[in-house]
């Protein structure tokens, strides 16, 4: 069993990434947090965090958090770059440097200002899972979701990490590579395996009831007609073969 395990997992990209962005007034990308994970635990182990200049001079809702949340030491790493094209190659050659096959980001909003990424990489969307009863079984049972097991509000990143952890208190923070580690450890507090996360189709239980079969009384009866006529044979059958007395 162990083995088969073990399998399993040598059959999945180790190495996972987690994007998050944040963007200008014109919806143009000026900061980039990237965590780089391993896909058997969801710990981070190695992270990059770009500025783009040149965006950023246009300001934004979040802009005045690009650097103010972060510890010491992510400030002194992080990556000033002049353009987006500066950061996009940077960017691929940290995912390709540390086999990156997989990313991952909390809705597809990121997705949509990676398109350089689409080509190289395949992206999951984490708040596929964080919103479906049947991934999160911290959901509870009185809440309002769709038929397919959906909650209809409170899915944001900030109300799923606050339902996980119990912190009532926890507030996004709108810095990109912070954001990325607390989406990160949302994937690990859901407690399902990387081969769900990449296969959420496959893995998923159904949620809709078996169906209810409505029988007449005439296909009652006939399935009783059937089944009585069968049994007779049967009988019959055994009789015929039985061991005879010596």
């Amino acid at each position: 069993m162990e083995a088969i395990k073990k399998q399993k997992i040598t059959n999945v990209n180790k190495n996972i990434a987690v994007i998050d962005v944040e963007t200008n007034y014109q919806s143009e990308v000026f900061s980039v947090g990237v965590v780089i994970a391993d896909s058997t635990d969801f710990q981070w182990f190695d992270k990059e965090y770009w500025i783009i200049k040149n965006n950023l001079t246009v300001g934004g809702m979040y802009a005045r958090n690009i650097l103010a949340p972060l510890p010491l030491e992510f400030k002194q790493d992080a990556n000033v770059v002049q353009t987006r094209e500066e950061m996009i190659v940077q960017l691929i050659y940290f995912l390709k440097s540390n086999e990156v096959k997989n990313w991952f980001s909390y809705t597809k909003f990121d997705f949509r200002h990676l398109p350089e990424l689409h080509k190289s990489f395949k992206h999951n969307d984490i708040s596929i899972f964080a919103k479906n009863k049947q991934f999160n079984k911290y959901i509870q049972l009185n809440a309002e979701t769709s038929k397919n097991g959906n909650l209809k509000r409170g899915w944001k990143a900030e109300d799923i990490y606050r339902m996980l952890t119990k912190d009532e208190n926890y507030l996004e923070t709108h810095n990109a590579l912070l954001d990325a580690i607390d989406e990160l450890r949302i994937m690990e507090l859901l407690n399902l395996d990387i081969e769900t996360f990449l296969n959420p189709n496959k893995n998923k239980e159904k949620t809709t009831s078996p169906k209810k079969i409505n029988l007449s009384k005439a296909s009652i009866n006939k399935k009783n007609t059937l089944k009585s006529t069968k049994s007779t044979k049967s009988k019959n059958f055994c009789k015929k073969f039985a061991p005879r007395p010596r």
